[in-house]
């Protein structure tokens, strides 16, 4: 049984090219997409994220804007990774 490696998809919108990127990485890899959908659903976007960040292997951001949470990603994620390694 083949698994495929977990990515979390972080994107502003569904833009052809973007859409493109994600239709390609779900045919090698098991994707979870999280939509950054403005301000006023920041908290809902954050807690998404830090879900999808516990759940994948790897994170992917489109464009480095406020929905990529660059620095905040690296750290939940090396983190969060480092104590589920450690159980």
């Amino acid at each position: 049984m083949n698994i495929k490696p977990k990515i979390l998809f972080v994107c502003p919108s569904f833009s052809s090219f973007i859409q493109n990127d994600l239709d390609m990485l779900r045919r090698f890899f098991d994707v979870k997409v999280v939509q950054y959908k403005g301000k006023r659903r920041l908290l809902k976007f954050v807690i998404e994220t830090l879900k999808g960040v516990l759940w994948s292997d790897l994170t992917f951001s489109w464009f480095a804007d406020v929905h990529a949470l660059n620095k905040q990603n690296y750290y939940i994620c090396n983190t969060l990774k480092s104590k589920q390694n450690q159980k």
